[in-house]
């Protein structure tokens, strides 16, 4: 809550406090001088709120804005050197401050390390920690700071926070903050990323097992390529991980280990969604092996020894799965009758899709396993079968 007159009503001075309303709600500002304490009209009585306030006394301001005098002298009261070093923490703000009127080593950790700073406003802002047991903490070593906030963590070390890059210093990013550092298995998936990108995170932080992906890893550091396509990775990366599931694989995430680009993201779920659809496919065949060619047209034209016209559903796909390719998402083409695929044996194992066009047949595709291109041989082979069930 950015305090300014737009949100505020009853601006006053008195005794060197500022008392002000919001939602006729009444509070007490104290100046510097006098701590930055907040307190709440409760009744006849002025009590101190000794959680976060929710408070954001400084900002950048429109030209267009102005803002009270009494507020301004409230603000004014902060020494300048101060307000400097406050004002990107837009998240626990108020808390922030008045550890920096208790002791001038907030000053200093606002410099060297201003998440451990914001990490430990949240403690007092939680009222989990007190201010006065706040000002010995932040005057310790870091490494201390660390040992006595976060005991049970074997992996958290004052060189990983200070990777953790925060932009805006606002809510979601002290959420994904909070995220990282209390959990050890994130913190050794990115122990070796030279920074950690805040905006990257939030699309895997959620879904920590990313975290392990090499490519997640780069995008985080802030390099690789794909940063625009980080919506597109995390959906990618879920989808891989549903249809491994869906085939029992045993490790998936040592394959998915082994992706340092989104191209090979995206084959890697092809493959696997292949092998899903083909076992549900291969398992209908065994219960339903009369209806498995089902509505399946004949062959466009007589195979050879060499090229083997595939004749149901559960070919097509146990060839895909087999050689590695896409050819079962042509399934739809060959039930149509606008396509035949075959396998060809020799001399090289591979897979040819064959159309009619303009009253004669025509080779569409033809490939080796894993999409590899024929030998001149193989080409030499399917192009002699070509011409001859054209004659």
């Amino acid at each position: 809550m950015i305090l300014t007159h737009h949100h505020t009503e009853m601006l006053c001075l008195a005794d060197d406090c500022l008392y002000f309303q919001i939602n006729e709600v009444s509070y007490c500002l104290s100046p510097w001088s006098m701590g930055l304490e907040l307190s709440l009209l409760v009744g006849d009585n002025w009590l101190p709120i000794r959680t976060d306030s929710e408070i954001q006394l400084l900002h950048h301001m429109s030209h267009r804005f102005l803002t009270n005098s009494y507020f301004e002298e409230i603000i004014g009261s902060i020494p300048k050197g101060i307000r400097t070093k406050a004002i990107r923490f837009h998240h626990l703000q108020h808390t922030i401050l008045r550890l920096m009127r208790a002791t001038r080593a907030a000053i200093d950790l606002a410099d060297s390390n201003p998440i451990l700073l914001w990490l430990i406003a949240s403690k007092v802002a939680s009222n989990k920690l007190t201010y006065q047991k706040a000002k010995p903490l932040l005057e310790s070593k870091q490494k201390a700071i660390l040992k006595r906030m976060y005991p049970g963590s074997n992996a958290l070390s004052v060189s990983f926070i200070k990777k953790i890059q925060a932009t805006r210093y606002n809510a979601k990013e002290f959420q994904l903050v909070s995220a990282l550092v209390e959990n050890d298995a994130n913190i050794n998936s990115l122990r070796h990323c030279t920074q950690v990108n805040l905006d990257i995170l939030s699309y895997f932080i959620t879904e920590d097992y990313a975290l392990k992906v090499p490519l997640v890893k780069s995008l985080i550091s802030g390099k690789g390529k794909d940063i625009d396509l980080c919506g597109e990775i995390q959906i990618k990366i879920h989808e891989a991980m549903d249809a491994a599931w869906g085939i029992g694989h045993g490790n998936p995430m040592e394959a998915l280990q082994r992706c340092s680009s989104y191209d090979q993201i995206c084959t890697l779920h092809i493959r696997w969604v292949e092998r899903n659809i083909g076992s549900l496919v291969m398992f209908e065949d065994e219960e339903f092996s009369d209806v498995s060619h089902f509505g399946l047209h004949m062959p466009m034209a007589p195979g050879t020894p060499e090229i083997e016209a595939i004749t149901s559903i559960s070919g097509l796909f146990i060839e895909g799965e087999e050689m590695e390719h896409c050819v079962a998402y042509f399934a739809d083409d060959v039930i149509n009758g606008e396509a035949t695929v075959y396998r060809v044996l020799s001399p090289q194992r591979g897979t040819l899709m064959l159309l009619r066009s303009s009253n004669r047949f025509v080779i569409d595709e033809f490939r080796l396993a894993g999409n590899e291109e024929p030998n001149h041989e193989s080409w030499a082979l399917v192009r002699r079968w070509e011409k001859l069930i054209n004659s």
